[in-house]
């Protein structure tokens, strides 16, 4: 049995566990080597998932079986669905033989009812462990589902189904105002490259698994938390290698398929700039041959469990070189080796045991489809600075999920979209419609990503739509923020070409080959929609119509 994966919008969320490891400020009393802090999301289905019983408890259990010492402090928040998601922090003492839903370790702090995927409730946490248990270095074990950089921790208790996505982590950890030595995740698919570049500034080390982990705990604490027990001065390095090989010799133990790697965040940098370039490379050089582009993605590897979105970095650039024609091209052939070397620097170890599979370390994000390109909400991490989002919009037009025309037809939009506030980039959209009528069944066709001023955007025309047709193109903001200043974040600015009418009904114009939109000004908002994904078209309600 493995930890369900949850899929939604064509994305899978899995069981994910965070480790962190902090540098802390010294206080006068005396500290710890280290306080490992432990937050412990069983508010869905991991709670009785364990025949019954709560897999996240079996977690915080295998802290137990160590247990703190005077060098080593284990705080841990831990949330059940059972109890209606009350969150109760615990000191971890050492306990053996603890029956199915059990901790005998001392409760410090009810707090009652509570949101596990909000950022707010994992800041809090991080700011009481601190403070009432500081040393000399911090670890934070983030227990529940992930889904990569779609983010981790959901709670169906309290959050309606929600989980924090990886720019509310970052906002926790920001808020918390540390920087971490070591960021271990226990986690089906958080060795991402997207995952590692938004905690780059935040950490020394990033541990993380490509694949979904077993829902039947692999963390085996005893063995790397024993051994920092023993030799609490540790590095962060040497314990980063010690958790990749518990997690590995668990999953080997317990006859289930693994994967860890570990990631040295400082080479972040050179590794995400190096991406980016692969990226601009293929699409100067590739010319007729995306085929090719095409077939290196297709034979890289993924497991069954994976989400088929998440492809192994190090294995696509190795399958881009091994292509007659691009793998000869001595510019694409030099970006991809220039990705093998940042990935050697930065992947310190990387183990599986899963036969005849090899994994370099670290995913990226690489859909084939429009359906399984989540663009609104993958342009708001930190990583659509590379300019990632754009090749894969012309990966996804060359793979053939991006509709054909009927033969090739394009569209192109030129003009200039206004800034609003802090809204300086947005991703462009077309729907086309058989009528001059918009509805939610039209295709929604996702285009590159653009800043605010002059834009000249193309898209290819779906299969089935010409002579006859209608298009309305608009430009989600990246930004989230409060825009009616009610306390919740809403779902970014929006701009139209066509305007919508004077009574702020959306319409769409006959489909021809080039539009000059000239400058659009019309801007619209969706309520309290942050992080929502596709947009609701027919909902939208205006701000300011012209």
């Amino acid at each position: 049995m493995h930890r369900k994966i949850l899929w939604t919008a064509a994305a899978a969320i899995a069981l994910s566990v965070i480790v962190f490891a902090v540098s802390g400020c010294k206080k006068n009393e005396p500290q710890a080597k280290w306080t490992i802090i432990a937050y412990l999301d069983g508010n869905n289905n991991l709670d009785y998932s364990n025949n019954g019983a709560s897999y996240v408890i079996e977690d915080a259990q295998s802290l137990e079986k160590v247990g703190s010492t005077d060098e080593v402090n284990i705080i841990a928040a831990v949330g059940a669905l059972k109890t209606g998601g009350v969150v109760r922090y615990y000191h971890i003492e050492h306990y053996d033989n603890e029956l199915p839903d059990s901790l005998s370790s001392t409760v410090l702090k009810t707090l009652g009812t509570s949101d596990m995927s909000d950022y707010r409730t994992l800041q809090d946490f991080i700011k009481y462990a601190v403070a009432n248990y500081p040393a000399d270095h911090y670890m934070l074990l983030l227990d529940d589902h992930g889904g990569g950089w779609r983010g981790c921790c959901l709670d169906e208790q309290n959050g309606g189904g929600r989980m924090m996505s990886l720019t509310s982590i970052k906002e926790a950890l920001q808020g918390a105002n540390v920087h971490f030595d070591l960021i271990v995740f226990h986690a089906c698919l958080m060795g991402q490259a997207e995952v590692a570049y938004q905690l780059k500034d935040f950490t020394d080390y990033m541990v993380a698994s490509e694949f979904s982990m077993p829902m039947q705990s692999v963390l085996n604490a005893p063995e790397w938390l024993g051994a920092l027990t023993s030799n609490p001065d540790m590095t962060a390095g040497d314990l980063a290698s010690r958790i990749v090989q518990a997690v590995y010799n668990a999953g080997r133990n317990l006859g289930k398929v693994v994967h860890m790697a570990a990631v040295k965040t400082s080479e972040m940098n050179r590794l995400a700039s190096r991406i980016g370039n692969l990226g601009s490379r293929i699409s100067d050089n590739a010319g007729n041959h995306w085929n090719e582009v095409v077939d290196a993605w297709g034979h890289t590897h993924y497991t069954q469990y994976d989400d088929p979105t998440f492809v192994d970095l190090r294995e696509f650039a190795v399958n881009l070189k091994q292509e007659p024609n691009i793998g000869n091209n001595p510019s694409i052939a030099a970006a991809a080796d220039s990705i093998i070397e940042a990935m050697n620097d930065a992947v310190t170890i990387t183990m599986t045991n899963a036969p005849g599979l090899t994994r370099g370390g670290l995913t990226i994000y690489l859909p084939s489809n429009r359906q399984d390109f989540d663009s609104t909400n993958y342009a708001r991490i930190d990583f659509t600075s590379t300019h990632w989002i754009n090749f894969i919009s012309q990966f996804i037009q060359h793979a053939g999920g991006g509709g054909g025309g009927g033969g090739g037809d394009q569209i192109t939009l030129t003009g200039t979209i206004h800034a609003y506030g802090n809204e300086t980039q947005y991703v462009a959209h077309a729907i086309f419609s058989h009528d001059d009528t918009p509805d939610n069944n039209d295709p929604d066709i996702t285009g590159p990503q653009v800043n605010a001023g002059n834009i000249n955007v193309t898209f290819d025309v779906p299969d089935g739509y010409g002579d006859g047709d209608f298009v309305l193109f608009y430009f989600i903001g990246t930004t989230c923020m409060d825009i009616d200043n009610d306390g919740n974040n809403d779902d970014v600015w929006i701009g139209f070409y066509p305007e919508p009418d004077n009574q702020g009904n959306l319409r769409m114009t006959p489909l021809q080959a080039n539009y000059n939109a000239g400058t659009i000004e019309a801007y619209y908002y969706i309520q309290d929609a942050c992080g929502g994904g596709k947009f609701d078209i027919l909902g939208l309600k205006p701000l300011r119509n012209k």
